[in-house]
């Protein structure tokens, strides 16, 4: 149950941070953006856990077929209090920072369509904190863990200025299971600089147990393009 919030900081981070570089008028490659995202952790005889993300990332091309990028996250995970097979349990809310460095290739097969491939490396700090099963406290200390995120994307433009994106990929390492992650985003550019984007983002892992544990969220970033 401990390793629980860990999931869900990194599917938060991966909901801010394994963003879609995008060629030339239709795709753009350099930017800077701010965003957020929730999250909900369902796990079968588990009260759900829902995590908020407050984030900052950008990116820039160094080739035409490359561009690599930055991103900072603040994960909360909401604290929780239920009780499991009768006996209670209680954690707090957990704070954990993220940095994430990666690299997108990109390639625009048509006019209008590009692929992509992402590697992301993320480096996650937890604060420490103490839960309560059956009233007796356990306290895990402060940790730092590293994690991989890779996948495939494609994105579309309908018209110039709105754009229809979807990935899938995986996360591994660390202290988090291995995580299969999927989305799918819609870009608006409101100028030639500026856009936003919402998406939703599902993410499963196979628990100790034997059964399918889930994230699921959404997300709302502003761009600045340069």
């Amino acid at each position: 149950m401990h390793h629980s919030w860990k999931y869900a900081v990194a599917v938060a981070v991966l909901v801010l941070n394994c963003r879609a570089s995008m060629a030339e008028e239709i795709f753009k490659y350099n930017f800077l953006g701010a965003g957020y995202a929730r999250s909900t952790f369902e796990s079968k005889g588990m009260p759900n856990m829902h995590a908020f993300a407050n984030g900052i990332f950008g990116a820039y091309a160094v080739h035409d077929l490359v561009a690599i990028g930055v991103g900072y996250t603040k994960t909360t995970i909401n604290s929780v209090n239920g009780s499991i097979s009768g006996i209670s349990f209680s954690t707090p809310s957990v704070a954990a920072d993220s940095v994430n460095v990666g690299m997108k290739l990109h390639k625009m097969i048509v006019n209008n369509i590009e692929l992509g491939f992402a590697l992301n490396r993320n480096r996650t700090t937890s604060e420490s904190y103490t839960i309560l099963v059956g009233g007796t406290p356990y306290l895990f200390p402060s940790t730092t863990d590293y994690s991989n995120d890779f996948g495939l994307s494609a994105t579309i433009a309908l018209v110039p200025e709105f754009k229809l994106s979807g990935s899938l990929g995986r996360s591994t390492g660390g202290n988090t299971s291995v995580n299969d992650n999927y989305s799918v985003d819609a870009e608006y550019d409101i100028t030639g600089n500026v856009g936003i984007k919402a998406g939703y983002h599902l993410s499963g892992s196979n628990n100790s147990s034997g059964s399918r544990d889930y994230a699921r969220g959404f997300s709302i970033e502003g761009i600045y393009y340069y």
